[in-house]
């Protein structure tokens, strides 16, 4: 069936294991791992319910967002229903993309910093089992990432529904030129989680962006081999320009 499928994974992930021979510190993160997209869903979900005349086509897209956890691996996706309409198809990808981010800025936080790729095509889960182009296709594109982000299929560029939410979305979905594993680069329309941050991670995350990443990168007694710090170096940089839409977006807020 048709639908949007978000894949992740975990970076650093086999070192953490290395490091960390306790059988609890292991389990301890997979227990983290595979809660937080379950949590964020039903606080974005809980959220929504409060904001008035919010659509009823936004609660439904949350409730149908599912996710499946394996090993450092996480599977968020959508099923659009027969005939679904482009309001639909917006609100779904939003939402999808909220509760993606979140998993992006609540892991970051923890020391687990993942990278992520949506894709919309033909899937199928049941049961546990997934099979599908769309899932080798988002698989791909997240293993091509040489950051910790979330980024969309170039087949899949979110479009702002009005102009007059253009300001807003622009500072959400940002097109940048994106570092790949195979030594090439791509404009790819980037997800800003760093928005997802609470209160005191914004902060902290904002006062000093580089050791934010640093830390994220080395928690848990991680090492940092030659192909991390690549992605290190990369990730500060694309954090650097979240920062810039996430400032950006305050001053508009404040003159509003």
């Amino acid at each position: 069936m048709n639908g949007l499928i978000a894949f992740f994974d975990t970076l650093g992930y086999q070192s953490f294991l290395e490091n960390n021979s306790g059988e609890d510190s292991a389990l301890k993160v997979f227990d983290l791992i595979s809660k937080t997209p379950h949590r964020v869903k039903d606080e974005f979900l809980e959220y929504m319910r409060k904001i008035p005349n919010v659509g009823g086509e936004f609660a439904q897209t949350i409730s149908g967002i599912n996710h499946l956890v394996f090993s450092d691996t996480v599977l968020l996706s959508i099923n659009y229903p027969v005939g679904a309409g482009a309001s639909w198809r917006f609100a779904a990808l939003t939402n999808l993309s909220v509760v993606a981010g979140e998993l992006c800025a609540d892991m970051f936080s923890e020391g687990l910093p993942m990278r992520g790729g949506v894709i919309e095509g033909e899937f199928f889960i049941k049961e546990g089992c997934v099979a599908g182009r769309a899932i080798l296709d988002a698989y791909k594109l997240c293993e091509l990432l040489d950051f910790a982000g979330l980024v969309y299929s170039p087949t899949l560029v979110p479009q702002p529904p009005s102009p007059l939410d253009l300001k807003t979305f622009e500072n959400h979905f940002i097109p940048y030129l994106s570092p790949l594993n195979n030594s090439k680069e791509q404009k790819l329309t980037h997800f800003n989680w760093v928005h997802c941050f609470d209160k005191t991670a914004k902060s902290d995350f904002l006062s000093d962006i580089e050791q934010f990443v640093h830390r994220a990168f080395w928690a848990h007694r991680k090492d940092c081999s030659l192909s991390a710090d690549i992605k290190l170096r990369n990730t500060v940089k694309l954090c650097r320009r979240l920062a810039i839409a996430l400032e950006a977006q305050r001053e508009e807020s404040s003159v509003g």
